[in-house]
């Protein structure tokens, strides 16, 4: 499996390497840590070249050592291991390196939840998770931390789609071989009105054939993962569903399947995925 880790240094990405470090897999891991020189952006016409090309190369030498002390992390693993210090939009630049080293999945760390945070966050992870043409997961230091204490707790969120439903298949395919408890949580979507008079809607029929796609679901990775719980909400806003019941479950990470890339597809990772991404309290992987 080929892996993309993305570190800009700090404790959060580190703690993304870590959490990849620490996941299980059965496979050997072409795995390459990237850091991101965007030096040269912060600059103007009235610093001296040779300021400029001082700072540039201090901050290629910090992003040379962030890329060993993540690749410290992963000696006497079943992983070859290639460092990357490139200039460029951190955004853009690991999605393009994705691309080019055809990677399976593209692991970076999410920051707080702070409103600035949640801004950056937007900056950078919404980027990826929106151009990127593979998987990503979006780490957060609490993941690592519950790891220490207890089994995994993912939350695999199904909707109506094939690709929702296929997503977990394909994270069991992967080869990760870390035990968890698994919540899938399927979400029938109620039409939105805009009448103040309530209308009575028959859903039966959706809950009944969304319960058949998350057993079947179950059944296909019931090999990898055994202990399995369905759960199937009603609701008008898919994404807050999915948060509200991450939170409640304490779950360490949700994964959801992408729609796809066109615009349509865009639209809808931006309204359920990005939305997700910045108020889940936990790791999120999107998987393609």
């Amino acid at each position: 499996m080929k892996v993309l880790l993305a570190t800009d240094g700090s404790s959060t990405a580190m703690d993304a390497a870590s959490l990849l470090a620490r996941l299980p897999h059965r496979d050997r891991l072409e795995l390459t840590i990237l850091f991101v020189n965007q030096a040269y952006e912060f600059f103007g016409v009235v610093e001296s070249q040779s300021v400029v090309d001082r700072c540039i190369a201090e901050e290629k030498s910090r992003g040379m050592e962030a890329c060993q002390r993540a690749a410290h992390l992963f000696q006497g693993a079943n992983a070859t291991v290639e460092t990357l210090v490139v200039d460029g939009h951190p955004g853009e630049t690991i999605v393009d390196t994705a691309a080019d080293k055809q990677v399976d999945l593209i692991v970076l760390g999410a920051t707080g939840h702070t409103k600035i945070d949640r801004f950056l966050l937007g900056s950078v992870s919404d980027f990826v998770a929106t151009h990127a043409k593979c998987s990503v997961l979006v780490a957060r230091s609490q993941m690592l931390e519950e790891l220490k204490q207890h089994e995994l707790r993912i939350c695999v969120g199904i909707d109506d789609s094939d690709r929702s439903s296929n997503a977990f298949s394909k994270f069991c395919e992967a080869g990760w071989t870390v035990p968890a408890q698994v919540d899938f949580v399927g979400v029938v979507r109620l039409p939105y009105t805009y009448s103040d008079i309530p209308i009575a809607i028959d859903t039966s029929n959706s809950k009944k054939s969304m319960q058949a796609k998350l057993a079947q679901t179950v059944v296909q990775c019931q090999h990898r993962f055994p202990a399995a719980s369905i759960h199937v909400e009603e609701a008008n806003h898919v994404g807050d569903t999915l948060v509200r019941f991450a939170t409640k479950h304490h779950s360490d990470l949700m994964m959801l399947g992408d729609t796809g890339k066109g615009l349509m597809g865009r639209f809808l990772l931006g309204s359920v995925t990005r939305y997700v991404l910045r108020n889940a309290p936990c790791s999120i992987w999107i998987s393609r």
